[in-house]
């Protein structure tokens, strides 16, 4: 964001708008398709509780995990670039 900040309005500091503008948040990104899951960061941040923040991704891991393990190999590849290629297919 602070790259873009600088090309639009010729200053970083204008990074939070850019964020905005570019739909940078867990939320957005997830409605768009490009992640599948938002995992929660434990009380007071992940920097504050790394082995919390460890434990909640690695339970949001071995859940998609389970899930991807249930498709044959062809078939989960051709699911993954699908996936792919409709991100963004909406502002075409």
């Amino acid at each position: 964001p602070e790259s873009c900040a600088s090309i639009l309005w010729s200053d970083s500091a204008m990074a939070e708008q850019a964020a905005k503008v570019l739909k940078l948040s867990a939320p957005e990104v997830k409605g768009l398709g490009v992640i599948d899951d938002i995992v929660q960061e434990p009380q007071g941040g992940a920097h504050r509780n790394h082995q919390e923040a460890a434990k909640l991704l690695g339970k949001s891991l071995m859940k998609h995990l389970q899930e991807l393990l249930k498709e044959e190999g062809p078939i989960l590849a051709k699911k993954r670039v699908a996936k792919f290629r409709k991100i963004g297919s909406q502002y075409i």
